[in-house]
């Protein structure tokens, strides 16, 4: 694992305004006494600033403000000026969120006192693009750092050294976010302007030089790069000897992309020499450096190399983060693990790998958060980023039980451990905050929650300039600043550790509900009746010298064994794949890039489909697979209630379709799918078994059900125009008849609906085909559980507006079941957006309060009180991005808005099943309550099995949540 050398440089635009920050100009009704203090106190700042001692420049910047405003009103140019210098001061100690308030009051009175495109308007947006880059808001920061280009373009002209020090800022946060191909024409842009004020031989030229070739081998040209990067080492051999290191290490990069890696490995040992002349052997710069290059001798098989590397830079980084190992410490000693793995030493890589992980799991727990803004993705967890260790660790244990058999027990409690981290998924976080949110209706502890997120937030961001201060080189390195960023994350520690005190004393339950920490072997079986079986996989991928594989482990009330399938990462994508085009069409005969035909050797045509021609389901490697994962512990969940924590692309996959026993494809009917013998429940995570039964209080609804459904549509064409006319006179259960088309809920075929102003475009969403037949299954399903039909909203009531308004008066909270029976739209099939959702019935004018669209976010800041939510909507338990969790869309979405569990399916679903398989299993809760959910779903699905239906019919749907009966429970 590579890591980038941290640079760290307050704007050199900001210089041009601090001059006249330290001056306060005294407007002339200021008195003497004012005058007096504001000169005295704009002294004492300037001498602060000038010597770095931001810390102590504060309390001053603040009075000369409170002075000033006082003196001279707070829109003042004076007031701006100290405002910005006060926004200024607090940056500089990495008090980024409180700095911010005060870099938008200057910026606002600048533009209403100078102009948009003023000078000084032009530096405080630069300020705040800064505060907002720092603060990871790279898209908010955008159109500030445009603003601070054109104020520069237009008072000191568009090819003025200040401009390309602006552009350099656009370049450095369009780099943060991926979009180097529009970094690359401004820098090429900045090139100019340095060759043609400074010359091509100036160390300007060489910097952005150095930078094109960053940004080439960024797109994948280092063939380009390599002319920019030697130009770059010319000048600075001439001009600047101390930027040479760096320029190595760039050229290091691009000779490693061009496959010569000899010359790269000298350049890289050149780097370190070049880092420890200019910073000292023990710097960070040389600990970065040695672990680069041990990598680079890691991948080449040069594993002593390697190892003497990776221990310089343990040597140095293990001192910088004695208080608290940071994850330059967790890296390397996970490099030093890779080198014990292919040495296949187990023990050693086990315990080095055990160290890293601990430095993860504790950065982790540390930043926990209780509170996640909805619809907000965050970058990915402590733990997240551990995830290739995680695998490794568990693979390396393996190896250690077979060497060591007395050791099982163990290793089975700390492995099960490890996987929980690695699988546990964003709707089991979602989850675990519908349960705080449940446990906490004291306003008060709520309010003590979100606080507890914002020094979160804040720990997080000072330990990222933390990390980034420690590693600068000597040149760039400010000792004042790394002491006020470690004071200021250890403020933020004790504020963390008073809110928890308070929350432990008003709210016990408030660390295991908003942390999802694994649970161990002990505490699952604590939660567990005597017929129920927990089951937990992970895959892993092919890490030399150890092959793909797959470990299980099957958690009982008195027994918890793990063990391990041959099949890994790849070939279980395989296999589930070639599941798939047995059971979904849209989604894998007509996806793109299918590989259907070479999977089942089948040629499955539009015309199969349309006939009716059952999918080429193979009940022969359903079999296999079933043997694979789960043959050696049938003994363990026979008969039982199987509660699954799946992970990769077992999440794709239903189990209920695997196969128990050989079977004769021919007859269907006699096929032992593990349906008929157990009811499934998906838990988005180990920790949410506990997080359900044991923190979540139960529903305080009143009402039994609301369904949602029929939207109004018009269809793509004219060849609709039926089901358009069925949907509309199917406006509420009086008047509803029953489709006589069975209509597949997917948008396969229909182009992507677009996203405009922040809202869908509802003439493209009407395109989507009518569901005349949802009317009839809402109807039924109220009659069946005895709800009321007019809590069942067909045609124009099935629309945005009124569910959020009855969300927001709180009548929302009043129904146990809520069900939706309409589109489900995955990640990508809105133009413009990733979020996936539901489709309603469209507006006549859209707007971002009602355009149709039910999207993830949006269901997310629903307020719920349901037991069950009903998804009868295609694909609703796929991912809310590429690659995403599969339970991370909008089940997560659910999860967040306090469902306690929900009916989700895995494709395109037909509707005349997805009416049986509803209706029957309310028919059962009916007649048995103490089933539960899953086995009532289970019954249902057995009366389609017996018909003779394919498992496309009757296999989409899969409980997550809690699906026990209270008999279990």
């Amino acid at each position: 694992m590579q890591v980038q050398r941290a640079r760290r440089g307050v704007s050199r635009g900001f210089a041009l305004v601090l001059a006249a920050a330290l001056t306060v100009p005294l407007s002339p009704a200021s008195n003497s006494q004012t005058g007096g203090d504001v000169g005295a106190l704009g002294k004492k700042v300037e001498q602060l600033l000038k010597a770095g001692n931001f810390a102590a420049a504060e309390p001053h910047v603040r009075s000369l403000l409170a002075v000033v405003v006082k003196s001279q009103g707070r829109d003042s140019d004076a007031a701006a000026n100290a405002a910005h210098t006060l926004a200024y001061t607090l940056m500089n100690q990495g008090k980024n969120a409180e700095a911010e308030p005060f870099a938008r009051r200057a910026l606002t009175t600048w533009q209403k006192v100078k102009g948009s495109s003023s000078g000084a308007a032009g530096n405080a947006a630069n300020t705040l693009a800064t505060i907002l880059m720092n603060l990871s808001r790279d898209a908010e920061a955008e159109p500030f750092v445009r603003m601070h280009v054109v104020s520069l373009e237009k008072e000191t002209g568009p090819d003025s050294g200040a401009v390309a020090n602006a552009l350099n800022t656009q370049i450095r946060l369009f780099r943060g976010q991926g979009r180097s191909a529009e970094a690359l024409p401004i820098a090429q842009r900045v090139k100019l302007i340095w060759e043609k004020e400074a010359g091509r031989g100036s160390g300007a030229s060489a910097n952005i030089s150095n930078t094109i070739a960053i940004l080439l081998n960024e797109l994948g040209r280092p063939a380009e790069a390599e002319p920019y990067i030697r130009h770059a080492l010319d000048v600075w051999q001439k001009v600047d000897p101390r930027a040479v290191p760096n320029g190595r290490n760039t050229l290091a990069d691009t000779l490693n992309r061009l496959g010569r890696n000899a010359e790269a490995l000298e350049q890289s040992r050149l780097v370190i020499e070049g880092w420890a002349k200019n910073d000292g052997p023990d710097s960070g710069s040389v600990a970065l450096g040695s672990n680069n290059l041990a990598f680079k001798y890691l991948g080449l098989g040069q594993l002593d190399q390697a190892e003497t590397l990776f221990q310089r830079a343990y040597d140095i980084w293990s001192k910088m983060d004695a208080q608290s190992p940071g994850r330059g410490t967790a890296i390397v000693l996970g490099g030093l693990a890779d080198v014990a793995f292919l040495r296949q030493n187990w023990k050693r890589s086990y315990e080095l790998r055990s160290r890293a992980v601990a430095i993860w799991i504790d950065r982790t727990l540390r930043t926990a958060a209780g509170v996640r803004l909805a619809g907000a993705e965050k970058a990915p967890s402590e733990i997240a980023q551990s995830a290739g260790h995680l695998g490794k660790l568990i693979k390396t244990a393996n190896q250690m039980v077979k060497m060591a058999p007395a050791d099982a027990s163990t290793l089975t409690s700390a492995t099960f451990t490890y996987a929980q981290w690695q699988v546990s998924s964003g709707a089991a976080d979602a989850l675990a905050e519908m349960a705080t949110r449940s446990a906490t209706r004291d306003g008060k502890v709520a309010d003590l929650v979100r606080d507890r997120q914002d020094r979160v937030d804040e720990w997080q961001k000072a330990d990222r300039q933390l990390a980034g201060a420690r590693g600068a080189s000597a040149d760039q390195r400010d000792q004042r600043l790394i002491e006020t960023l470690e004071k200021r994350r250890a403020a933020i520690d004790g504020r963390i550790a008073e809110i928890d005190a308070v929350l432990k004393s008003r709210f016990p339950k408030f660390a295991e509900l908003v942390i999802t920490k694994p649970l161990s072997i002990r505490e699952v079986q604590a939660e567990l009746p005597a017929d129920e079986a927990l089951i937990l996989s992970l895959d892993t991928a092919d890490n030399k010298p150890l092959p793909e594989e797959t470990f299980i482990w099957i958690v009982t009330r008195t027994q918890a064994r793990w063990v391990r399938s041959e099949l890994g990462t790849l070939a279980l994508r395989r296999e589930v794949a070639a599941l798939r085009c047995g059971l979904d069409y849209q989604g894998a005969w007509l996806a793109e890039g299918s590989r259907c035909r070479e999977l089942t050797d089948v040629d499955y045509t539009r015309a199969d489909d349309r006939a009716g021609k059952p999918l080429p389901f193979s009940v022969e490697r359903a079999h296999a697979l079933y043997k694979s994962l789960l043959g050696e512990v049938e003994d363990l969940i026979k008969g039982k209630h199987l509660l699954v924590v799946p992970s990769g692309a077992l999440t794709q996959l239903p189990l209920h379709v695997l196969v128990t026993a050989p079977a004769d494809a021919s007859k269907p009917t006699d096929v032992a799918w593990l349906a008929r013998s157990n009811p499934i429940t998906v838990l988005p995570a180990v920790s949410s078994l506990k997080a359900l039964r044991r923190n979540a209080k139960p529903s305080a609804a009143t009402k039994p059900y609301l369904g949602i459904g029929n939207p109004l549509l018009d269809g793509a064409d004219a060849s609709y125009a039926d089901l358009k006319a069925a949907a509309l006179a199917n406006a509420d259960c009086g008047a509803v008849k029953p489709a006589q088309v069975a209509e597949v809920r997917g948008l396969a075929g229909m182009r992507p609906f677009a996203q405009r102003g922040g809202a869908v475009d509802v003439a493209s969403l009407r395109q989507a085909a009518p569901l005349p037949e949802t009317a009839a299954e809402l109807c039924d399903v109220a009659k069946a559980i005895g709800g009321g039909v007019a809590d069942v909203w067909l045609g124009a009531r099935s629309n945005e507006t009124d569910i959020k308004r009855l969300s927001e008066a709180g009548a929302l909270r009043d129904y146990r079941i809520l069900h939706f029976a309409t589109h489900g739209a995955m990640a990508g099939e809105v133009s413009g957006t990733a979020e996936p959702g539901l489709i309603l019935t469209p507006p006549a004018k859209g707007s971002e309060a009602d355009d149709g669209y039910l999207s993830a976010s949006e269901i997310a800041g629903l307020k719920l009180d349901a037991d069950w939510v009903i998804l009868s909507a295609c694909n609703t338990a796929a991912g809310g991005a590429n690659g995403a969790d599969a339970l991370s869309g909008v089940a997560r979405a659910f999860f967040y808005a306090g469902a306690r569990s929900l009916l989700v399916s895995h494709w395109y679903v037909d509707s005349e099943a997805t009416v049986a398989l509803i209706q029957g299993a309310f028919s059962e809760l009916k007649s048995h309550p103490e089933i539960g959910r899953a086995e009532a779903m289970r019954r249902a699905m057995l009366v389609l099995i017996d018909e003779g239906q394919p498992p496309s019919s009757w296999a989409p749907f899969i409980l997550v949540g809690e699906g026990a009966g209270s008999a279990a429970r």
